[in-house]
């Protein structure tokens, strides 16, 4: 049973969320400048992922409208950390680019599993019918495009 948190602390959270779904967009776009050296099957999905975190901000900017909130306008100092982060692993490669992006994806995973335990209503419906599910299945996405790059 989940505990209802009070709207002002639902808006922070959501725009902790926020922030963390345009700092990932950013880090997938920063990754795309490696994209001479991906396949074109990596650099679709790597568009496809950023274009869904994109969404994801738009539902959670919504979301906290809805809840009469000021949605956060940017990533913020986190932003700001995971651009240096990901610049930092594009100049050590594909692979590594790539690990970058699916560690930021475990984050925002745990993230959101834990915002949802306090959630309620049409955000716990978001957290968990498309927030969770989107970054389980960037995860795995990512995890296969590592695999095959270890094997190749």
């Amino acid at each position: 049973m989940s505990t209802t948190v009070p709207t002002e602390r639902s808006v922070e959270v959501l725009n902790s969320l926020l922030r963390g779904e345009i700092s990932a967009q950013e880090a997938h776009e920063k990754a795309l400048a490696l994209s001479a050296d991906m396949t074109a099957n990596e650099t679709a999905e790597i568009r496809r992922i950023s274009a869904e975190h994109t969404r994801s901000a738009e539902a959670l900017r919504t979301e906290v409208f809805r809840l009469g909130g000021q949605p956060a306008g940017s990533a913020g100092a986190w932003g700001a950390f995971a651009r240096a982060f990901q610049s930092s692993a594009n100049m050590l490669g594909v692979s590594t680019a790539f690990s970058s992006l699916c560690e930021g994806e475990t984050h925002g995973l745990k993230e959101y599993e834990e915002a949802l335990e306090t959630a309620s209503g049409p955000t716990r419906s978001l957290l968990q019918d498309v927030l969770i599910p989107n970054q389980k299945r960037h995860i795995a996405a990512l995890d296969v495009i590592g695999n095959r790059r270890r094997a190749g």
